[in-house]
């Protein structure tokens, strides 16, 4: 029998199950995923195509059903498998893939798309922290999982299962569901925290697989602190936007604004990508227009500025980017807002290991650890007492 682990990215909650089985019977009610295990062949799934340059087909293992194989042949053919399901707003859904690879890498992906606001899929653009590749353990199956609460616009998403990259390789899935756990309007009195996390590449966790990101860091660091879980969170970073992109575009207004009915915290990491368009004091501009605004739409949200990472033996990133994370300080500063410094903390640690490569700023996993826990004192900070969070840190 594998090992299950239950993982909360948006919402973390504690799950009671018997044995999986019976777990995945009493709960096929609320699939929204037709054939999610593949039990009558490909029926309900778009993409399932074999040609010379790849294969896709249904495994036949001896208890039945082994899942689906997808194959590239050829460097360079797209293999992907998607379904677009109907779904209900403000509701929670818990998404679940299991595989194994043999040679490949395999992508999963939920694409939200909204039926009243046609240009909600197109401003969402925060695939990056709706998609994850699998996690990598040759040969053996692996599980990956996310909480999706659909918010106040989404009702339909495309799911959606792909071989990374280019080269040729193989990846057997057994099982893609999303499973309705109901709904998601938050109970009076204030006793569930929503929080948000707005950015870009640097905040959505790039690459890494669901259980590797800063949202799963803050949950199991919150879970250690307390028996009682409270904290709910949205990541709507988008990979290389600005804040001046945030704004203007409409996404703000339309992903967040007329999206979530509540916000309590906002953890906000902007930067990187502004130095290309704006000066030092340009940017400090935007970021207190961005803060102004979410004051006003969210009356009484804490906000939590944040820096970027700090690059060891690399002077000349660090120089270049360090006007953008000192608006930062200067910013939480003047305003009396909580900061979490992710750069001191790379700085004081020291270690190549904390980022992609030599010149990469892109956390690794362990700096992506180390992010959530810099974020994580704030955080406690801004809800101590409100939440009764304790003092000791593990």
């Amino acid at each position: 029998m594998r090992c299950e682990s239950w993982l909360a990215i948006l919402i973390v909650l504690a799950l009671g199950m018997g044995s999986p089985a019976m777990a995945e019977e009493n709960e096929d009610k609320n699939e929204v995923i037709k054939n999610w295990l593949f039990t009558e062949g490909t029926k309900g799934w778009n993409g399932v195509a074999s040609d010379e340059t790849k294969e896709v087909k249904i495994m036949e293992g001896r208890d039945g059903v082994d899942g689906i194989r997808l194959v590239r042949k050829k460097q360079g053919a797209a293999v992907a498998i998607s379904q677009t399901v109907e779904l209900k707003k403000q509701t929670l859904y818990y998404f679940e893939v299991v595989g194994r690879a043999t040679t490949g890498n395999l992508m999963v992906r939920l694409r939200p798309q909204s039926s009243t606001e046609k240009a909600f899929e197109n401003l969402y653009k925060c695939w990056a922290a709706s998609s994850a590749p699998m996690p990598i353990k040759e040969g053996e199956w692996v599980i990956s999982t996310m909480w999706f609460d659909s918010g106040l616009k989404v009702d339909r998403v495309v799911v959606s299962v792909y071989l990374q990259g280019e080269e040729p390789g193989e990846y057997v899935v057994e099982k893609v569901r999303l499973r309705e756990m109901g709904t998601s309007v938050l109970p009076e009195g204030g006793k569930v925290k929503v929080m948000l996390h707005l950015g870009d590449s640097l905040t959505s966790s790039i690459d890494l697989p669901f259980a590797k990101r800063v949202e799963s860091v803050i949950a199991r660091t919150e879970r250690a602190h307390r028996a009682t879980l409270n904290l709910r969170q949205f990541n709507y970073s988008a990979n290389g936007e600005t804040i001046r992109e945030l704004l203007d575009s409409g996404r703000y207004q339309k992903v967040v604004k007329e999206n979530l009915a509540k916000v309590d915290v906002v953890v906000i990491r902007y930067g990187a990508n502004d130095m290309r368009s704006e000066t030092p004091e340009a940017f400090r501009k935007s970021l207190e227009e961005l803060c102004d605004r979410l004051e006003k739409d969210y009356p009484g949200v804490k906000i939590i500025l944040g820096t970027g990472p700090f690059l060891l033996n690399q002077d000349d990133v660090n120089k270049k980017y360090s006007p953008y994370w000192q608006v930062s300080r200067d910013v939480a500063k003047d305003r009396k807002y909580p900061l979490a410094d992710v750069y001191a903390a790379f700085e004081s640690k020291r270690s190549e290991t904390l980022c992609r490569g030599k010149a990469d700023m892109h956390p690794s996993a362990e700096g992506v650890k180390l992010m959530g826990q810099v974020i994580w004192e704030q955080l406690r900070e801004v809800i101590r007492g409100e939440l009764d969070v304790k003092s000791t840190t593990r």
